[in-house]
């Protein structure tokens, strides 16, 4: 028999501090029980169904500006030095507010300190290999770059490339 072990008494929030624009600073707290529901209940109503089919995903940026603002706290800066962090998350249109390359880092640091969407849909696992496929061709142009073009004798250096993989999802 599987044992299982929900104990959480020793479970403690985690909060990251954010330095937003002017100065601004946050703190950035895992989702509760509350807001992972609203984030999977948004992320349901994005997906379209025809004929018993899923067919398409539309909306799907504002799960991610959902999200992002119910982990989101501002942190006031009182007189004496002393920081208070706000009771209540940020509004959507603060976040909307922000800068597009925050909002992304925030939604992945939010997705990952929640234990949210652990990077197993087909956006995210796309994206993943998107990237992978960036850095794959980055490197085999610096190595080209890098490579000498022939040995000194006349005969062609051997390449070193990695052989490509496909992968079908």
């Amino acid at each position: 028999m599987t044992e299982y072990n929900l104990d959480f008494s020793s479970h403690e929030t985690i909060e990251l501090p954010v330095k937003g624009p002017n100065n601004q600073e946050y703190m950035l707290r895992e989702a509760d029980g509350g807001a992972v529901a609203r984030y999977n209940s948004a992320k349901a109503a994005c997906i379209r169904v025809a004929n018993g089919k899923v067919s398409g995903v539309a909306g799907q940026g504002e799960t991610e500006i959902l999200l992002v603002s119910l982990c989101l706290f501002a942190v006031n800066v009182e007189d004496d030095g002393s920081k208070i962090v706000a009771k209540t998350h940020v509004t959507e249109a603060l976040v909307r507010s922000l800068p597009g390359p925050m909002v992304a880092k925030l939604f992945e640091t939010s997705q990952k300190i929640s234990e949210i969407d652990q990077d197993d849909d087909l956006v995210s696992l796309r994206k993943q290999r998107a990237k992978l496929d960036e850095q794959i061709r980055q490197i085999e142009e610096e190595q080209v770059k890098n490579e000498p073009s022939s040995t000194g004798d006349g005969l062609e250096s051997p390449a070193t490339s990695v052989p490509e993989e496909t992968y079908s999802i």
